[in-house]
């Protein structure tokens, strides 16, 4: 997904709707945007994300939608 792809979605609902993303057992919590460097497609496991945070030889520069 893009930012412009992120964009679209967002733009389906009103402005003051609050975002939230899961939280680490149960609830919800506020979000925190930071860049990150991402290795594309290093897990095979179904329990894992197919990529992984790279902070010294990233593929690419994401947007992740950290937990606060």
């Amino acid at each position: 997904m893009t930012v412009a792809d992120l964009k679209k979605i967002l733009n389906k609902y009103p402005e003051e709707m609050m975002v939230m993303v899961d939280g680490y057992e149960a609830g919800v919590g506020d979000p925190n945007p930071v860049c990150m460097g991402i290795k594309l497609n290093v897990n095979d496991a179904w329990y894992y994300g197919p990529h992984e945070i790279e902070r010294d030889n990233p593929d690419i520069e994401v947007l992740l939608l950290e937990r606060t």
